[in-house]
C-alpha cells in the first residue's frame, strides 16, 4: 500500500475504486466498505483507494467542539497494512477543501487527482459544501463521469 500525501495525486493513468471518509478507528462498518472497495477494484483490474482527511473534518467544521480523534493517517496506514489496499490517500481538509461544492469535489479531487471509476459509499454518506452531495445527487447529475456508485 502506498500512502499518498495531502496535496499529491495518483500516478497518471491510475484508475481507482474509492471509498471516502474520516475512517476514524476503522470500525466494522468501515471495514465492510474497505473490503467492498478492494473486491470491486480487483474484479475490474483497477486500483483500490481509501480516501481520508487530515485533520478530521469535524475539527475544521466545528472548531469549538473538535472530535476526539482515534487514529491519525499514520495509524490508519498501520491498521490497513495487512489489507490489499493499493492507496491510502490522506487529503488536507482545510477551508479550501471544506468550501468545495459536491461537483468540485467530484471533478477536482476524485476524477482529476485520483482517477476514480467507482465510489463505494455507505447509505448516509454526504460530501461537499454543506453535505449536499449524496448517492441520489450523484446518480442524477454525474453519469457523465462514468463512475459507478
Amino acid at each position: 500500500m502506498k500512502v499518498i500525501g495531502q496535496d499529491a495525486s495518483l500516478p497518471p493513468g491510475t484508475q481507482t475504486v474509492v471509498s471516502v471518509g474520516n475512517f476514524d478507528g476503522i470500525h466494522r462498518g468501515h471495514r465492510t466498505l474497505i473490503r467492498q472497495t478492494i473486491q470491486r477494484a480487483r474484479s475490474q483490474g483497477l486500483s483500490s483507494a481509501v480516501v481520508t482527511f487530515v485533520p478530521h473534518t469535524r475539527a475544521m467544521l466545528n472548531p469549538d467542539e473538535p472530535p476526539f480523534v482515534l487514529t491519525t493517517c499514520e495509524e490508519k496506514a498501520h491498521l490497513l497494512s495487512g489489507w490489499e489496499v493499493d492507496y491510502l490517500v490522506c487529503l488536507r481538509f482545510d477551508q479550501a477543501m471544506a468550501s468545495l461544492s459536491p461537483e468540485e469535489f467530484l471533478e477536482k479531487i476524485l476524477v482529476d487527482r485520483l482517477g476514480t471509476r467507482e465510489w463505494i459509499m455507505g447509505e448516509d454518506h454526504a460530501f461537499g459544501k454543506d453535505r449536499l452531495g449524496t448517492k441520489e445527487f450523484l446518480h442524477k447529475r454525474y453519469g457523465k463521469y462514468d463512475i459507478n456508485i
